[in-house]
């Protein structure tokens, strides 16, 4: 395999991610860097093999890197880090380094001892001398090492790696978990969260999820917001799907069972509404699972389907009246969260109800804004949106689809990294 460098052809025996076709050619790009990408990703048949995988995050790390390499600007590399949680709560020891692939991109899985502390040290010195063998591969060619996250695998080696062999370090930021709030208030959460603060703005450029953590975290970095994406086959499964308009008022919300997504507040709102003519249905898992079980065993019109498929999330989407997102931003610190399932959302052409969340402001015209997050303002809020004229509604939903073709398609999105990238290394 090769790769177009410099108008050269540098020989790279770890690339399988892309072949001659997808490299950019012509002039505009014979000074195109290479990519050596770092983060969780996994093919979509292993998701349901551990608990710790996040289906909203491979979702979007996989869309990610299918675009650019649409783009012609593919990882030469692809280095992930299998999540699993950790010893004890799994009792895998060791996790071996393997080949996998997702959507014809290679993956190269890297070993890890499994135990706190040792899981981020042993998978830290991977990711280092992983980079440092690939560049030995790509030399004489403009290095970029671009990370998803960086609590696992962990940034700081991730930017030493990066700074060893002379690449621009560039860190997609998607989750910044604040302790106390979206994760437990241990010393190690803290440790993490603090590190964090420290090397985020230590990193080249920032690809944020919104603008808080730019102006927080990072203001003085190059960065661009890339807040989510849908594909086009997304787009092309909604195009002839409308939203339910007759009864009973059917609200779907597929994701986490968490505090931070509202759980408590959608349950509590619904014992607010008329005992006919509205549903809710809840897809998902997570430590609220219990509560929600209850929920639905003493109200027949809450329905719990479990951990669905995503093929039998996107079911529910087209048997809805209304998607809600309910992510809180009072009682609990999202600040630094898009949730990027209201990108789907947005794509479906369904009338969505969501919080003010980060960023909300550039798709208001789009969705009911709640200006309060308490189960009677949610309660009204349905009354508000069921009581509609169903055209009305189906408008609104048509619009919100317009929006997220135009602006949110994965390949608009790539085209939008690659150019950002490209140009912090020509300095433009």
């Amino acid at each position: 395999m090769s790769v177009s460098v410099r108008g050269k052809v540098v020989l790279d025996h770890n690339n399988d991610v892309s072949d001659a076709s997808n490299c950019r050619q012509g002039s505009e790009f014979v000074d195109s860097p290479v990519i050596a990408y770092v983060g969780t990703v996994v093919p979509p048949e292993a998701e349901d093999s551990s608990i710790a995988i996040s289906r909203a995050g491979n979702l979007f790390q996989r869309n990610m890197l299918r675009s650019l390499k649409a783009v012609g600007a593919a990882p030469s590399v692809v280095l992930s880090q299998f999540p699993v949680p950790k010893f004890p709560r799994s009792r895998r020891i060791y996790v071996s380094g393997k080949s996998l692939s997702t959507d014809g991109i290679s993956l190269r899985m890297l070993p890890f001892l499994n135990v706190p502390v040792l899981r981020q040290v042993s998978i830290g010195f991977q990711v280092i001398r992983s980079l440092v063998r690939w560049s030995r591969n790509v030399r004489g060619a403009k290095k970029v090492v671009m990370t998803y996250n960086l609590s696992e695998p962990p940034g700081l080696f991730t930017l030493i790696g990066a700074r060893l062999i002379g690449a621009t370090a560039v860190a997609a930021l998607l989750d910044v978990n604040v302790p106390g709030e979206t994760v437990p208030n241990t010393l190690v959460r803290r440790l993490d969260f603090a590190l964090q603060n420290h090397i985020i703005p230590r990193y080249d450029a920032v690809i944020a999820i919104n603008e808080h953590i730019v102006s927080d975290l990072c203001p003085s970095s190059p960065h661009i917001i890339i807040e989510g994406g849908v594909t086009q086959e997304f787009l092309d499964l909604f195009e002839e799907s409308n939203p339910r308009v007759e009864p009973p008022f059917t609200v779907v919300f597929a994701g986490a069972l968490s505090e931070a997504n509202g759980i408590r507040e959608m349950i509590q709102a619904f014992k607010l509404l008329p005992n006919t003519g509205f549903r809710l249905q809840i897809a998902g898992r997570g430590h609220l699972e219990d509560l929600v079980r209850k929920a639905s065993d003493d109200d027949p019109r809450i329905e719990y389907h479990g951990y669905l498929s995503h093929d039998a999330v996107l079911e529910m989407y087209k048997g809805a009246s209304v998607l809600l997102n309910m992510r809180l931003t009072s009682r609990i610190n999202t600040r630094y969260f898009v949730p990027s399932k209201l990108m789907e959302y947005l794509a479906t052409g369904v009338p969505i109800i969501t919080t003010r969340i980060p960023h909300v402001e550039r798709y208001a015209e789009f969705v009911y804004v709640l200006d309060s997050e308490t189960p009677e303002a949610l309660a009204a809020m349905i009354r508000r949106v069921a009581r509609l004229n169903p055209e009305d509604r189906l408008e609104i939903g048509r619009a919100a689809r317009a929006f997220a073709a135009n602006n949110l398609e994965w390949t608009v999105q790539a085209t939008r990294i690659r150019d950002f990238i490209d140009g912090l290394s020509t300095g433009s």
